[in-house]
């Protein structure tokens, strides 16, 4: 809450398996630049840790973990439609199950802030393609808001640029075909109804 402190979570790490013992999350401090585990509590309740989510700080201070993938000690890839909510004050975790938090689960989406919402836009789905439509949730409570707003194309693995005017960008990445984009969608909270991306 003050800034002297972040809660690292998930992602690839060196000598990344199950059996390398890697800490799902971690606590980075300013004031000593340090990195310890960050543990759970009981212990029991660690979640799995994912690959390619995306990471939000909701009002009341608590994160989400949304999305993203992960793999089993099989080598067998799911990409997932969950979410965690951490409480990085009391060390604890809520999970939000499959099919109760995105509707396509992805990973490789961006989020932004807009408006008191929280907007997660494209990704791969499982079969690896691009989703052409983006995802909105409240920034208090992560509950979605309303339906799934189109995209004009499928987008994955690009970046999303908040303009002081309170437009977003959604440039660069990848369409449904792998091909690199050329386009520029706009996201603006002033779009009503619907609140389309356009190109």
């Amino acid at each position: 809450g003050d800034g002297g402190a972040a809660l690292i979570f998930g992602g690839l790490s060196s000598g990344d398996s199950a059996a390398g013992m890697k800490p799902v999350a971690e606590l980075y401090t300013a004031g000593t630049n340090t990195f310890v585990p960050f543990t759970f509590m009981p212990a029991t309740s660690t979640p799995p840790s994912r690959r390619g989510h995306i990471a939000a700080r909701l009002r009341n201070g608590q994160m989400l973990i949304g999305g993203g993938f992960s793999y089993d000690i099989a080598g067998q890839k799911t990409v997932l439609g969950s979410a965690l909510i951490i409480d990085a004050a009391a060390h604890t975790v809520q999970t939000i199950p499959q099919g109760s938090f995105l509707k396509t689960p992805r990973y490789a989406a961006t989020l932004t802030s807009a408006g008191g919402e929280l907007v997660i836009c494209g990704g791969f789905d499982a079969s690896d393609k691009a989703i052409a439509d983006c995802e909105v949730f409240s920034s208090d409570t992560a509950n979605p808001t309303r339906g799934p707003i189109p995209l004009p194309s499928g987008r994955a693995g690009h970046l999303a640029l908040t303009l002081e005017n309170g437009l977003t960008l959604l440039v660069g990445g990848v369409d449904q075909n792998g091909s690199a984009q050329s386009s520029v969608d706009i996201y603006t909270t002033l779009a009503l109804p619907d609140r389309k991306s356009v190109v």
